[in-house]
């Protein structure tokens, strides 16, 4: 695998991507961008120049005002394209959490004074992954009591927001 450097201007994000970056995925995108830099390449079908996997970050790079940034060309036709932009974005949608670990870690890392809206976790997030540490009901924490989850889809951040205070008002234990 050969890392390339080259000017963004070159890159053409893929028009097809099924994966959409909200607001807050973007404002989580450059704030890791601002923080950490690029840490990983784009991924670039060589054939056709369009973006594989990257195209959120390719965008936010270009508004933070990146004029370059780091690529991987691979020799993809259609169909390996799309099914490799499709598995680079399942992947990670696929994984969870270790809900013990991550709020540990959010709360070492929140007191250190570093910034976790930065990197995506806003302070409803912490808070309910904090409560969750904290009062000992998080997974694995040795609770006898069965819990229940589900994960809705919403289509803006004012409905995810309206949601979660609708859902927290009426007693749920919730996550955004």
């Amino acid at each position: 695998m050969e890392i390339q450097r080259v000017a963004i201007s070159s890159l053409t994000t893929d028009p097809t991507n099924a994966r959409r970056h909200g607001k807050k995925n973007m404002e989580a995108i450059k704030g890791s961008l601002a923080k950490f830099g690029q840490v990983e390449p784009i991924i670039v079908n060589s054939r056709t120049g369009i973006v594989v996997g990257g195209n959120g970050r390719l965008t936010a790079m270009a508004e933070l005002g990146h004029t370059e940034c780091d690529v991987v060309r691979l020799d993809l036709n259609a169909v390996e394209a799309s099914a490799l932009a499709l598995a680079l974005n399942r992947t990670g949608e696929l994984a969870e959490w270790d809900e013990d670990v991550l709020g540990k870690t959010l709360t070492a890392l929140k007191s250190e004074g570093f910034g976790l809206l930065d990197i995506g976790f806003d302070a409803s997030f912490f808070a309910a992954i904090s409560d969750d540490v904290e009062g000992g009901t998080s997974a694995g924490g040795g609770d006898a009591e069965q819990v229940f989850s589900l994960s809705v889809t919403c289509d803006s951040d004012d409905q995810q927001q309206q949601l979660f205070t609708e859902l927290r008002d009426r007693g749920f234990k919730v996550k955004a």
